[in-house]
């Protein structure tokens, strides 16, 4: 069941028996609205939009570079410079997450895995940490892991209600500020 139409259900009760057929179909009609609204789950509605081809070509990366691994959710993303991609995140019994970013032609770009702070490297955390000094950085890092191979750094910092995320390469250059 989807979970909109359990969360109303829970929250209001109703029965075709209390409702006269006006208002029983009304009632069906805000509920359809609302599962076509936020859908069953994020993979299912980003399912029907995404062609088959793409979705066959992820399906055959994550087959061969992460078996055992089982697709959780597939939704948009957009990159750091706005770029839109589909963000994939997979998951295996006894393992933390993984995301994989697609371009949305079904391209892999890049791998992110959630790392501790103190696991960046340091460089990389006293640039973040002296250009953000105002900002409360998150205790989770994102390390990104490009199909070319080289490693960013993607921080989630944030000032009362402002948040941003900032990426660093290696070196501690900044890459990239949304």
């Amino acid at each position: 069941m989807c979970g909109a139409y359990r969360v109303y259900m829970n929250f209001q009760p109703i029965s075709p028996s209390s409702l006269t057929l006006k208002k029983w179909i009304t009632t069906l009609i805000v509920l359809g609205s609302l599962v076509c609204l936020f859908g069953s789950t994020p993979a299912s509605a980003l399912a029907h939009k995404t062609p088959d081809s793409v979705r066959t070509r992820i399906n055959d990366y994550t087959n061969t570079h992460y078996a055992g691994w089982r697709i959780k959710r597939i939704s948009p993303d957009p990159m750091c410079d706005g770029t839109p991609a589909l963000e994939v995140v997979l998951s295996r019994h006894k393992h933390e997450p993984l995301a994989l970013i697609f371009t949305p032609q079904g391209m892999f770009v890049q791998l992110e895995e959630d790392i501790p702070f103190p696991s960046a490297p340091s460089v990389v955390q006293t640039a973040a940490t002296s250009k953000y000094h105002n900002y409360h950085i998150a205790r989770t890092v994102e390390r990104i892991t490009l199909a070319s191979g080289s490693i960013q750094y993607l921080f989630d910092l944030s000032k009362g209600k402002q948040t941003k995320e900032a990426t660093f390469a290696q070196d501690g250059s900044m890459v990239c500020e949304h």
